[in-house]
C-alpha cells in the first residue's frame, strides 16, 4: 500500500511540478509586457516635459530643470525633481527590459530572478492567469522542475519510508 502510494505522489508531484514550471516563461512574458507598459508610460510623461523645453529651452530638457530648479516657488523646484526622477525611471526600466528580453531563455530567466521590480512583479502576478503554453521554453522549464521537484520528493520521500 506504501508503495502504491508513494509512486501516485510521485506521479502527483511531477504532474504539478510540470505545469507550474510551465507558468514561467508565460510569468516572464506577462511582466515584460507590464513593463514595456510602463516604460511607454513613462516616455508619454518625459515627452510632456519635452514638449516644455522644445517651447521655451530650445528643446534643452536640462535648461527647463535649471529654470524650475532657480524658481523661488518650492512646488517648482520639486517639479524639478519629479523630472529627474522620471528620466532615471526610463534608464532603468530600458535596461531592465533590454536585459529581458536578450540573450538565450535561460539568461532571461536568470535576470528575471535576480533583477526583477518587484511592484512590477506583484501588479503582473496579480493579473496573471494560468495558461498552458506549448512553446519549447515552456516545455523544457516545465519538465526541468518536474524532474528536479520529482527527485528531491522521492529522496526526501526515500527517509521516511519504511524499511522492509
Amino acid at each position: 500500500m506504501y508503495r502504491l502510494i508513494a509512486s501516485l505522489s510521485d506521479k502527483l508531484m511531477f504532474t504539478v511540478s510540470c505545469l507550474l514550471g510551465m507558468q514561467i516563461p508565460a510569468f516572464i512574458n506577462a511582466y515584460q509586457q507590464r513593463l514595456a507598459g510602463h516604460l511607454d508610460e513613462a516616455h508619454l510623461q518625459l515627452q510632456n516635459f519635452q514638449s516644455i523645453a522644445d517651447k521655451y529651452h530650445q528643446g534643452d530638457i536640462s535648461q527647463l530643470l535649471s529654470a524650475y530648479r532657480a524658481s523661488a516657488d518650492p512646488g517648482i523646484n520639486a517639479s524639478a525633481e519629479l523630472v529627474l526622477n522620471l528620466i532615471d525611471r526610463i534608464a532603468l526600466l530600458t535596461s531592465h527590459l533590454a536585459n529581458l528580453t536578450q540573450g538565450d531563455y535561460v539568461h532571461q530567466v536568470y535576470y528575471f530572478l535576480t533583477g526583477m521590480d518587484s511592484a512590477i512583479a506583484k501588479a503582473t502576478l496579480h493579473d496573471f492567469q494560468l495558461a498552458l503554453p506549448m512553446q519549447a521554453s515552456a516545455l523544457a522549464t516545465g519538465l526541468m522542475l518536474a524532474i528536479v521537484s520529482t527527485f528531491v520528493f522521492s529522496q526526501t520521500l526515500g527517509k521516511f519510508s519504511p524499511q522492509s
